[in-house]
């Protein structure tokens, strides 16, 4: 983690709504975790080599009349994970370890739970499963909150044990915050999954926008970001970092003139802010495809123009569903 497991794990407590093909979709808290779909990156091969799922990402209508698209068919963010990261949070999910509960009292005992091995004890036995003289209770749970998958299930409890979360040897680890389920859960996380000092963190972003030109010509237009940490920052920390700096340089030379709570949404805010970052190193990779109608048999030719990594515009003639970058 680069930032906040805590968030990481709250977020995916979270419900989700979308419109997709004209169809708005609901997704509830409990099956948000189930709702991950294969990520495309639209012919970024970096993107595509690191076989990533996305998940919806809580309210994505309300940037309908940020951004000025009220009525597109297609409106849709999402959270972008390595494949199989949704499937293993599931079942922890389902275990009740991503639970906000506070006093985690053992209702048969009446007494404190206070290291993780009793804590795995206690859910078995809620689950059903207490009467094991062999161990497989925290199995049939694992296997039963995985949804009778005996992959995942093996996966599971192959990264609780990892974690040191069923070592029943002295000291067992006990929970940090007898309140909260997912606050312990999250500082066991942190503890074992903070960045070593020859790791780096890495930043995904990935942005598809699909428009009709005049003439019915349709565009589809990609911007992505790939941004690691290097040996002064974390990609986290450069990309929130910089991102208030250049902000607040240009509130302080008078490029930004606009006053109050101020949304990067318009040019004046975002084009100055945009450019400032690049010379940062934050760069965005950028692509068109141009959907060329083939009525008349001939394949007609449009002239796209995209900026690149420098500030430059360059223009190009692009035959039918052919990419540029």
């Amino acid at each position: 983690f680069s930032w906040s497991p805590l968030g990481v794990l709250r977020a995916a407590n979270n419900k989700a709504v979308y419109r997709e093909d004209g169809r708005v979709m609901s997704v509830e808290e409990k099956d948000l975790l189930t709702a991950a779909r294969t990520f495309v990156g639209a012919g970024f091969a970096s993107f595509e080599e690191m076989d990533l799922e996305c998940l919806p990402n809580r309210d994505s209508l309300l940037y309908e009349r940020l951004y000025g698209i009220e009525g597109a068919s297609t409106v849709f963010r999402g959270t972008l994970r390595y494949s199989g990261f949704s499937t293993l949070l599931n079942v922890f999910k389902n275990m009740g370890l991503m639970s906000e509960a506070g006093g985690l009292v053992d209702n048969n005992t009446s007494s404190s739970t206070t290291t993780w091995p009793a804590l795995l004890d206690r859910l078995c036995r809620e689950g059903g499963y207490d009467n094991d003289d062999n161990g497989n209770n925290l199995h049939a749970l694992l296997l039963d909150c995985a949804g009778g998958s005996v992959e995942t299930a093996k996966k599971a409890s192959s990264f609780l044990h990892w974690l040191g979360l069923t070592q029943r040897d002295e000291p067992a680890i006990t929970l940090s915050d007898d309140g909260s389920l997912i606050k312990s859960f999250s500082d066991v996380l942190q503890d074992k999954l903070s960045y070593r000092d020859d790791e780096r963190d890495m930043v995904l972003m990935h942005h598809a926008i699909k428009a009709r030109f005049e003439g019915n010509k349709d565009e589809t237009h990609y911007s992505s970001l790939q941004l690691y940490g290097d040996d002064n920052m974390s990609a986290m920390c450069q990309t929130v970092g910089y991102t208030a700096a250049v902000a607040a340089d240009l509130v302080l030379k008078g490029t930004i003139t606009r006053k109050g709570v101020v949304l990067p949404i318009e040019k004046d805010v975002y084009e100055p802010c945009l450019l400032a970052l690049e010379r940062e190193g934050l760069v965005f990779d950028e692509k068109v495809i141009v959907h060329e109608d083939e009525d008349d048999g001939a394949v007609p030719r449009r002239e796209a123009a995209v900026k690149n990594a420098h500030g430059m515009t360059t223009t190009t003639t692009i035959p039918e569903h052919k990419v540029w970058q």
